[in-house]
């Protein structure tokens, strides 16, 4: 067809409302077109977002995306999180009175990465350190186990076990609907029982291990006393009294800051007038008859806790008993008596004991005189049962192991060894460090003082230990010092490099 002809014909199908029926039927399609691609588009989205939401609530991605690498090895996100939540939860452990009453660092029931650690570091980042860390130190741990065809002992073996086996089997003793939430809640998203017991044995071997390097070590006499001799100052004990003058306790309307300042600071210099050179008894009277009945604080800490305050005073070879003076600090004033130095060269000991804890049965965390008193007639009659027997060493550990609530000795025999003074309870180590104590002594004991037990003890002296508190202070400090040493050689190999994924965890 000639254009003309084309031209006219269009110009008919115009004039006849066809071509109108046409454009307008195109330009529906070209619209249904575009609609199409739009929600195909919006359906494309939307699956994306799903996909999202899916992959944020699942365990898969916990479970397979790398959130760490060490060296070569790589560690997804469960794995993080459980050493990140171990790392919480050790240090929760550890403040946990501080946390009950009100005084912990960080609000609990916030995200940790929202309050800030230190120097603008969140507490979040601060236990996301302390997880790698610990992840790096327990690779190296079972590298070197592994190269040194290490295994963990029987007993250690079935340590690992009861723990597995505690975790497995008691999640519903903490209300928990299964395993799967009590992981998942505890250790954060991803963190399967397989995954648990793969990490618990990998650090129960670690541990184990490092165990075994730190117990290598071996010093003689001579190295220890000249090792104690050299840091003396810092484990030394040193005993004193002191009283503090608060400048708060003198301030009123009529008195600023900086005036009971200087009232604290004149009645330090009379204290310390009156009774230096004296002894704490005249420190005491001399306080009660003229400062309303105050009396001075007696106590004893090894040099390295002293206070930074008057610790050097305190350590200056030339203190005597009786040397008193006044040291200022934040306005405040201390008035300080040396009374004595200790170079802890006594023996340590040996010994044995079956503990029968008193029953609260009122759940009234209180104990009754009846209730203490049904602890001690327990505990005498095992120690009757033993006097029946064979009344030997041998005879006393098994009953021990029968009978003993004691959890960390009643398994070995009721035995505590290099124990040191102060380290019991006051009743136990009063007995154990009495002058002319030999082996094979027993006896019976109640302790009932505000303390996490009530109870009472049947006390077998084993003996005198191999060394002196002395020495046994500057073996664990050379021990220490030694093990540091070999793990920092170790770890200077691995480095640590960690993705931005998020964890998934409780507060993270």
């Amino acid at each position: 067809m000639s254009s003309s002809k084309d031209r006219f014909t269009r110009k008919k199908l115009v004039e006849s409302g066809i071509e109108k029926h046409t454009l307008a039927r195109e330009k529906e399609i070209k619209a249904h077109r575009k609609s199409n691609i739009l929600y195909s588009v919006v359906g494309v989205f939307v699956v994306l977002v799903l996909a999202a939401v899916f992959l944020y609530n699942s365990s898969w991605p916990s479970q397979h995306l790398t959130a760490v690498t060490i060296d070569d090895e790589k560690y997804t996100v469960a794995q993080l999180n459980y050493y990140y939540s171990s790392a919480y939860q050790s240090f929760y452990s550890n403040y946990y009175y501080y946390f009950y009453y009100g005084y912990g660092p960080f609000d609990t029931d916030e995200s940790l990465a929202k309050q800030e650690y230190s120097d603008g570091e969140s507490w979040r980042e601060y236990f996301m350190e302390q997880a790698v860390d610990n992840m790096k130190q327990i690779q190296m741990l079972c590298d070197e186990a592994d190269a040194a065809g290490f295994k963990m002992s029987d007993d250690e073996q079935s340590d690992y076990e009861d723990a597995c086996n505690k975790i497995e089997t008691g999640w519903s003793d903490y209300n928990y609907s299964s395993l799967a939430q009590y992981l998942n809640v505890v250790y954060g998203k991803g963190v399967t029982m397989d995954l648990v017991k793969q990490e618990l044995y990998r650090t129960d071997l670690a541990s184990a291990y490092s165990t075994s390097i730190y117990n290598s070590y071996s010093y003689t006499n001579d190295q220890l006393d000249e090792y104690y001799a050299e840091n003396a100052d810092q484990y030394d004990n040193i005993s004193y009294a002191y009283y503090l003058l608060n400048e708060s306790d003198y301030e009123s309307d009529s008195v600023t800051s900086d005036q009971a300042a200087t009232l604290v600071a004149g009645y330090a210099d009379q204290i310390t007038a009156a009774v230096n050179g004296t002894d704490a008894d005249t420190f005491n009277t001399y306080l009660s008859d003229n400062f309303d009945g105050a009396s001075a604080t007696s106590t004893s800490n090894q040099g390295s806790g002293l206070s930074d305050t008057y610790s050097e005073w305190l350590l200056d070879s030339s203190r005597t008993a009786g040397d008193t003076a006044s040291f200022e600090s934040d306005g405040n004033q201390y008035v300080v008596m040396f009374l004595g130095r200790d170079s802890n060269d006594y023996q340590l000991v040996n010994f044995r004991h079956i503990l029968v804890k008193a029953v609260d049965s009122d759940d009234d965390s209180s104990y009754s005189d009846e209730e203490v008193q049904t602890s001690y007639d327990t505990a005498e009659s095992y120690y009757n049962e033993w006097l029946a027997g064979a009344a030997d060493e041998d005879s006393f550990a098994s009953l021990a192991n029968e009978y003993s609530d004691d959890t960390g000795s009643n398994t070995n025999g009721g035995l505590y060894e290099n124990v040191y003074q102060d380290e019991m309870v006051d009743v136990v180590n009063d007995w154990l460090f009495a002058d002319g104590r030999q082996p094979g002594d027993t006896t019976v004991v109640t302790y009932n003082e505000s303390g996490s037990y009530t109870g009472t003890h049947v006390l077998y002296f084993v003996g005198y230990a191999d060394m002196t508190y002395a020495e046994h202070l500057a073996d664990s400090a050379m021990r220490s010092s030694d093990y540091q040493t070999w793990s920092d050689n170790a770890l200077q190999s691995y480095t640590a490099a960690t993705s931005n994924l998020f964890l998934c965890g409780k507060n993270h």
